[in-house]
């Protein structure tokens, strides 16, 4: 069993998935057919990034009995206090530090700063992509505020807002709509999304070791 853990959690509520959950099972179904969740892997939460005690036991039992653990963490930034090479030696010391075996990939691309929503501007579609352009008009707007007012008068939206409101804005099926209250983004639909970006490579390479001859 590969058992892949990402850095959101599932939270117990009336939705169903976190986006987060519903790109990997989308991105595994579109890359790796033959494989199914509950069967050939399991998808889980960690909710956090620092639960190392609580999950050390549960991950060294699953190496024990011959499991493979995947942990899809963000590298996130310099002024968040992360950044890609901060973030690989801080987990390659737990495996040290917690005697524990895990395959390691890091958001946006196992190679740069970033995060989750770094990825999927990435994947984003055209001609859907001027909602972006459009909310970073928004965003210069809100900054212009606070400057001519002299002090932070606004929050300036993050990432999170934007690449919410680039899928919130279109306007999807009936189901699709339903479903985006649930948590799901419509991740399967290639007008919204490019999951065959070569952005991917790297994500599917590592996935590809255990999915793919298991």
């Amino acid at each position: 069993m590969i058992h892949i853990y990402i850095e959101s959690g599932i939270k117990r509520s009336s939705k169903g998935t976190t986006n987060e959950y519903d790109f990997i099972e989308k991105f595994i179904s579109l890359h790796f057919p033959d494989q199914k969740i509950g069967i050939d892997y399991q998808l889980q939460g960690w909710d956090g990034k620092d639960r190392w005690h609580e999950y050390q036991p549960i991950l060294q039992q699953q190496t024990d009995r011959g499991d493979k653990n995947i942990l899809i963490f963000d590298a996130d930034c310099l002024d968040n206090g992360g950044g890609y090479s901060s973030r690989i030696q801080n987990y390659e010391q737990k495996k040290i530090d917690f005697q524990i075996e895990f395959d390691l990939f890091l958001w946006p691309n196992h190679q740069d700063d970033g995060d989750f929503e770094t990825m999927l501007e990435v994947l984003t579609q055209e001609p859907h992509t001027r909602i972006l352009r459009s909310f970073e008009d928004f965003e210069k707007s809100i900054d212009s505020y606070n400057k001519a007012d002299g002090k932070q008068v606004y929050h300036i939206p993050n990432q999170k807002n934007k690449i919410y409101t680039y899928i919130s804005t279109i306007i999807k099926s009936n189901e699709e709509e339903k479903n985006f209250s649930k948590g799901f983004w419509a991740f399967d639909n290639s007008n919204y999304w490019n999951l065959m970006c070569p952005m991917q490579y790297l994500l599917y390479w590592h996935l590809s070791l255990f999915l793919s001859f298991h």
